[in-house]
Parts: C-alpha cells; structure tokens; sequence
C-alpha cells in the first residue's frame, strides 16, 4: 500500500485565476474613475454658475434692479469659484445662446432667461438675468436670475 504525501499550496490554475479576477478589478476602477471625476468637475462648474447667479441676484437687488454692467462689480459678490478663471458681462441678447465664450467663463447675459432644458439662453424681460456656463462635456448649463 503506497500512501501519498499532500502537499500544501496552490496550483498555477489557482493563482492564474485570481491575478486575472484582480485584473478584472483594477481594470474597472480604472475605466470608472476618470467618469467620476469628470462628473465631480461638472458639479462644481454647476456650483461656480449659480454662485455667479447668485452674486448677479445681489448685486440687481441692491442697484434698483439693474444687472451687472461689468465683472469687476460682481467681485464683492462672489466668494469662491474653484474652476471659472473670468466673469464676462455680456450685452442684451437678441438671439438664443447656446455657447459660451471661452471654456473657462461664466457668460451673464442681461435680459435673457434660461430656455426650459436650461442648455441655452433667450431673451428675457429686463429684470431677468442669465449666467451661462460650459461644462466638461461640452454641454452648456444655464441659471436664470
């Protein structure tokens, strides 16, 4: 009678096994997360437009309802941006707007609202304001005020 000996360990069948269910893993974190961070940067440009929507309520609240004639005037206002570099003021709109004038900007627009998607703005009564801004995607989200 021959008795065998077990050995301890696993075989290269194992091993092989759980590098490619690791592999499998590593790979979906890789593909998910730059989503998640491009989805957390359009978050805060969102936050960045309606803080400039915001200041823009401000400053018409406190000027007899007229809207902001230049950036420099909306400075008191705004706190903190963390993605926008410059506030343009912008004219009365005449046609809709659906970009904006540089990736980095916040656009606000006297007179205009925001059309019902809010992707672009329209004209709009003369007490009404709206801040455009451009996401990562490429998509334009609007605020009125």
């Amino acid at each position: 009678m021959t008795t065998q000996k077990q050995q301890n360990g696993f075989t290269i069948i194992e091993v092989v096994l759980v590098l490619a269910i690791a592999a499998l893993i590593f790979l979906m974190v890789f593909i998910a997360l730059p989503a998640l961070q491009r989805s957390q940067r359009d978050a805060a440009r969102k936050t960045d437009i309606s803080t400039v929507a915001a200041a823009a309520s401000d400053y018409t609240s406190n000027h007899n309802g007229n809207p902001p004639t230049s950036a420099n005037v909306l400075d008191n206002y705004v706190e903190k941006m963390s993605e926008y570099t410059d506030i343009n003021i912008r004219g009365n709109i005449s046609a809709t707007i659906d970009s904006v004038s540089n990736a980095n900007n916040v656009d606000v627009w006297a007179q205009a609202k925001c059309t019902d998607n809010a992707d672009a703005a329209e004209r709009g009564s003369p007490k009404q304001t709206a801040v455009l801004g451009e996401l990562e995607s490429g998509d334009v989200y609007c605020k009125s005020v």
